[in-house]
């Protein structure tokens, strides 16, 4: 209702209109990508756990609408909670149990009554295969988007059906072996200004910027590097020079895997900084 009205408003001239879609696409990207969300709750091994994954989601979507089932499965929460609920589950005697579903997350309004009506107890999640990822230990990397977050130890389960086929247990982080560089944003950001030489820019008449985008490879190097800004040439090609030759770096590994972290950041060619960096 919100954006028909706003539609109606809106003046019939083209450039006007295509900016009004361009934020309503917006709005949607931001909230299906651009916010981390809360997880689902799992006891696993005797221990209550943050589960990155909804299995109740499966269900959900073979009954639609799911406000049919409560009305607050509707419009969510909050940014944190678009799907307006979080699940209590249980792994035991190799199957996945739903044991309570709290509206909002909070444990005084439980809904699952009102969704299994002939389910008193423990419900066989039989309508869920798929993997379980079960986050425990500290968090080493967060993202604002989703479940892009990675903790010191993964459990990854196998679901079939509602039975649990294989666990994987994963210790995430930087391999103690690894004497790179330090993946720290604000040393790599510290780095580069060290390494730009200022002797081959001209002299500045005032601040300049560029932006360095650049992922770490799983050798540690710096991949997929881009320089961006709109000024002289020379100002990039020195940027550039500096994350090619930019020393290895710790890689992050996660379920096994190198983590292809990546970064954009802000390089201000300026007096103070060439007072503060140079070498």
């Amino acid at each position: 209702n919100t954006y028909i009205k706003l539609l109606a408003r809106i003046p019939t001239d083209t450039e006007v209109m295509g900016r009004i879609v361009i934020i309503i696409l917006s709005l949607i990207s931001i909230r299906t990508f651009a916010t981390g969300q809360q997880g689902e709750l799992i006891i696993f091994g005797g221990d209550t756990l943050q589960m990155t994954c909804e299995p109740l989601e499966t269900f959900l979507r073979e009954n639609e609408p799911r406000e049919r089932l409560h009305i607050r499965l509707k419009d969510g929460c909050s940014t944190a909670l678009w799907r307006g609920y979080v699940g209590l589950w249980e792994c035991r005697d190799n199957k996945l149990y739903l044991i309570d579903i709290y509206a909002c997350g909070d444990r005084r309004l439980s809904i699952k009554r009102a969704i299994f009506k002939d389910d008193e107890g423990p419900v066989l999640a039989n309508w869920y295969s798929g993997p379980l990822f079960i986050q425990k230990g500290k968090m080493l990397k967060y993202n604002h988007s989703g479940y892009d977050r990675i903790y010191e130890k993964e459990i990854v389960a196998g679901v079939d059906k509602g039975e649990i086929k294989d666990i994987k247990t994963y210790d995430n982080g930087v391999k103690p072996s690894d004497n790179g560089f330090s993946r720290d944003p604000e040393d790599i950001l510290t780095k580069i200004y060290q390494n730009i030489n200022w002797k081959n820019i001209p002299k500045l008449s005032k601040d300049l910027k560029l932006y360095a985008s650049f992922q770490i490879g799983e050798n540690g190097k710096l991949i997929n590097t881009k320089v961006d800004g709109n000024i002289k040439e020379v100002y990039k090609a020195e940027l550039s020079n500096v994350l090619d030759s930019f020393p290895p770096v710790q890689v992050l590994y996660s379920r096994g895997e190198p983590s292809l972290e990546g970064w954009t950041m802000k390089i201000v060619f300026s007096k103070q900084s060439k007072r503060e960096y140079v070498r």
